[in-house]
């Protein structure tokens, strides 16, 4: 067994040297590993954070431009009713010129309090022309039916709900719970912007517009944040607004899992790659309530590019020992 040790001091002095060396390597290569990787995860949360936060502020742009016509909506009404200044008709066609100007919302309407209007609640009741329902309630409502498409209806008004009753409660407006609009044509999934109109010191109703959450979902859902993540975004309440796939949504969200010490919620997509999830709230300033958007990056991101300086770094510390 001899045979194949160095007999000479020289040979013995190197295979000492290599040794060290390899050792130096090999713990030169852990501690690169470990600081590439925090500094690569802590890189990506920023970056995750500041896209999040563009996204967010879209959202909220886009639902603060909604909201201040539906803010317009209510407030005119109240002023011509206040003056005597407004027939039905008229307030029919309000809605219209609004609905017609401006497509950043699905639909405008105005749902009167009982007998608030012109007190002739129920005496001309499912008179569709007169924005009338089948309760004689005076709910007229203007909708996008398409690229220069536009519909009429009078909509059933449940004065419990929350996109009427919680308005009431609110001065600067109130944005509901996302529903399904069972008696609209194509049964939308919609949220409500609504203000209270007042008329000298009285209600006489809730007026608003109505976001559409499916052309949401189709901006959202065609991002492709760090190549292969995702956008989603689910309701103060907890319901897919857009998910993973279409029929998840006005489903329970249940993917909230720890977060772990680098900010991220790991978990595994159903064809198994791993993936890191944030939370990022997204607040509106005239509205208690709020949604959460989600951002995934895929853990590929990370591993792959740390591997990636680690080997280009051992590669050139190999070069320099063979050279020298």
């Amino acid at each position: 067994m001899t045979y194949f040790l160095p007999r000479s001091l020289a040979a013995k002095l190197m295979l000492m040297s290599s040794i060290i060396l390899a050792i130096v390597l090999v713990s030169f290569s852990l501690y690169l590993i470990r600081q590439t990787h925090k500094t690569m995860v802590q890189q990506i949360r920023l970056l995750a954070n500041a896209e999040a936060g563009a996204i967010t502020q879209s959202i909220i742009g886009r639902v603060d431009r909604s909201a201040s016509v539906g803010r317009t909506i209510a407030g005119t009404i109240g002023s011509l009713h206040e003056m005597n200044a407004i027939s039905r008709s008229q307030l029919i066609g309000t809605l219209k010129t609004y609905t017609v100007n401006d497509n950043s919302f699905f639909g405008s309407w105005f749902a009167e309090s009982p007998n608030a209007f012109d007190g002739l609640t129920g005496d001309i009741a499912n008179n569709v022309a007169l924005g009338t329902n089948a309760e004689g309630i005076f709910a007229p409502y203007w909708i996008q039916a398409g690229p220069g498409s536009y519909q009429f209806q009078a909509f059933p008004v449940d004065y419990k709900a929350d996109w009427y009753a919680d308005a009431l409660k609110n001065p600067t407006g109130y944005l509901s719970e996302p529903f399904v609009a069972e008696e609209t044509v194509g049964k939308p999934i919609i949220a409500s912007l609504s203000f209270p109109v007042r008329s000298k010191d009285n209600i006489i109703g809730v007026a608003g517009v109505d976001l559409k959450m499916e052309d949401l979902a189709r901006e959202l859902s065609a991002m492709r944040p760090f190549t292969d993540g995702r956008i989603m975004l689910i309701s103060k309440s907890g319901k897919w607004l857009v998910g993973p796939q279409p029929a998840d949504t006005m489903k329970d969200y249940t993917g909230s899992g720890p977060i772990n010490a680098n900010g991220f919620i790991p978990f595994d997509r159903p064809d198994g790659e791993k993936m890191l999830r944030i939370e990022y709230p997204v607040a509106f300033s005239n509205f208690a309530s709020g949604w959460t958007l989600l951002l995934e990056v895929p853990a590929s991101v990370i591993t792959d590019v740390v591997w990636s300086r680690v080997t280009a770094l051992l590669i050139g510390s190999l070069r320099c020992w063979f050279l020298c």
